[in-house]
């Protein structure tokens, strides 16, 4: 599966911070919500790194299902 223009996106954004700034975190979000539903391995590898190491505005856990359902399809083939 080819990595998505979302997910490039958000590499390019970095590790989620508070931003003062609405717009970064209203572009996180909308890239977010793009990503609904299930994400490829090379995808969640890309997704960990930009983890936040505090909260942003609640979206680390919009990231984290998309994380966790990365791991529900792989524990289906093991």
């Amino acid at each position: 599966m080819e990595i998505r223009n979302e997910v490039i996106e958000l590499k390019k954004l970095g590790v989620m911070l508070n931003h003062d700034d609405d717009s970064v975190i209203e572009k996180i979000e909308n890239l977010l919500d793009s990503l609904a539903g299930t994400i490829c391995k090379d995808e969640g590898e890309i997704l960990i790194l930009i983890f936040p190491k505090e909260s942003c505005y609640d979206l680390e856990w919009r990231l984290l299902h998309l994380i966790v359902s990365l791991f529900k399809q792989i524990n289906k083939y093991v």
